[in-house]
């Protein structure tokens, strides 16, 4: 384990996500997946080419759930 900064960065837009943050979000999806906890990939161990499509396709703007309009409350 290593002590040092921690950053958490909430992306609300795909067009958020450029090369780096997805080569981070893979990562991410590959370590969890290795720790045991579920994201989405059934036979562990995967690989960063494993999990590149899946993550690629998840940062598709279609993909974005769609964001409830305010009410009008008068």
């Amino acid at each position: 384990m290593q002590n040092g900064s921690f950053e958490l960065r909430q992306i609300t837009s795909s067009h958020a996500v450029d090369a780096q943050r997805l080569l981070a979000l893979i990562g991410c999806w590959v370590g969890v997946t290795h720790a045991g906890e579920a994201a989405g990939f059934p036979f562990p161990p995967i690989d960063a080419q494993q999990a590149a499509p899946a993550t690629s396709e998840f940062c598709q703007p279609e993909l974005a759930p769609p964001r409830a309009s305010p009410r009008n409350e008068s």
